[in-house]
């Protein structure tokens, strides 16, 4: 049977357990027709609602298989990209440490030459060592040479030569070894984002499955809710609740995929994703936390920071729930996880600033509705703080 929703016909069907996606059998999904029937007697009305609840979790069952079956399709993906975070992360890592020990050799370096100026203020220094005195200390040779001469100084000067000698050999250790961890990273980001590609494309494809389940949901959601009211005697109401919903989210999704949402941006330049009255988890706090956590009602459209192209919109994983990704124009990816459903865009699609890109919702690892977001500068996530 097919089911109307919003004006569209859609087929709603139902896969073999273990199944590809491939339709076993169509589903006779009850009427609105059959629902006012039964709701005139209460024997036929229990036995409608038995049959509702039992559709429900069939529903709810088939949604769970696409959700298991994009999450496993996705890990690889996930995986090639935890790792190139973790690379990115190390070369930081290694160049701060570089840097560190290039100053440490800085430091010691004119210690070395404060010795020397006093060596030579009271005539404990030959006539070689003034000429090292003199030297460009601004290059590594000329570094190198004053080390070499100072071992001819007194027995603390030499320490500090050593200490020198010591921190610069450790940073061109560490420098060679960030410049290996940089080219590595890059290769990682590489490889996942080949991978990030070929996911979001299996996940277009998973697009209408997805779509169908959440609106036989909606409308079985809907139908039980007619059956169950005792104030009433017409299920006319919740039909036509429902086709006001499906109105009202077709003309939000226009409005802002169609040709820019509304509100203004903040002073970063960047819209906020939904409005903003506090935000419940900041920016590594804990350090696993790779976002801002930002409360809002469930169902409250989320709109693009920036204009940009999606790369991902859908069901990701347990974690995230369904997610959108956007490639913003200004060279920045920006994530919103945890949302309602499938979101309103999709693979490939440029959406201007502004635009509604998906619902907040409750989805995933989420403890209450609010849109966890997320922004990447390459590989690495960043502190989306400064951008809202």
């Amino acid at each position: 049977m097919s089911l109307v929703v919003g004006g569209a016909m859609v087929a709603l069907v139902f896969s073999s357990p273990g199944g590809s996606g491939t339709a076993a059998h169509a589903v006779d999904l009850p009427t609105w027709d059959d629902v006012q029937a039964a709701k005139q007697n209460e024997a036929t009305a229990a036995a409608k609602v038995q049959e509702i609840e039992q559709l429900i979790a069939q529903s709810e069952a088939e949604l769970e298989r696409l959700r298991t079956a994009t999450e496993t399709a996705n890990a690889k993906w996930q995986e090639a990209e935890t790792a190139a975070e973790e690379a990115a992360q190390r070369a930081q890592e290694l160049e701060t440490e570089a840097s560190a020990s290039r100053e440490e050799a800085r430091e010691a370096s004119d210690q070395a030459s404060d010795i020397i100026s006093q060596l030579y203020r009271s005539g404990g220094v030959d006539h070689s060592t003034e000429v090292f005195f003199q030297a460009d200390a601004e290059t590594t040779d000329a570094l190198l040479n004053r080390l070499a001469m100072m071992e001819r100084a007194t027995q603390r000067n030499s320490t500090m030569a050593e200490r020198a000698q010591l921190a610069l050999n450790t940073a061109a250790s560490l420098g060679e070894q960030a410049e290996v961890a940089q080219e590595a990273r890059d290769q990682l980001a590489s490889e996942a984002e080949a991978m990030a590609q070929t996911a979001a494309e299996n996940l277009d494809d998973q697009r209408v499955q997805f779509l169908e389940q959440e609106a036989q949901q909606q409308e079985l959601q809907a139908q039980l809710a007619a059956l169950k009211d005792a104030t009433t005697t017409t299920v006319s109401g919740y039909e036509e609740r429902l086709r006001i919903e499906e109105e009202q989210r077709r003309n939000q999704q226009a409005a802002g995929g169609g040709g820019g949402g509304g509100g203004t941006p903040g002073g970063s330049g960047w819209y906020q994703p939904v409005p903003i009255s506090w935000i419940s988890t900041y920016f590594r706090q804990p350090w696993s936390h790779t976002g801002l956590d930002l409360p809002a009602g469930c169902g409250t459209p989320i709109v693009a920071p920036a204009s940009g192209t999606v790369v991902v919109a859908g069901w990701v994983d347990n974690f995230g729930g369904y997610m959108t990704y956007l490639n913003q124009d200004n060279g920045y990816q920006t994530r919103f996880a945890h949302q309602i459903g499938t979101p309103p865009v999709s693979y490939s699609q440029w959406v201007p600033a502004g635009a509604v890109i998906g619902y907040v919702g409750n989805t995933g690892m989420s403890f209450g509705c609010h849109v966890h977001y997320e922004v990447l500068s390459g590989a690495a996530f960043v502190d989306p703080t400064p951008f809202i």
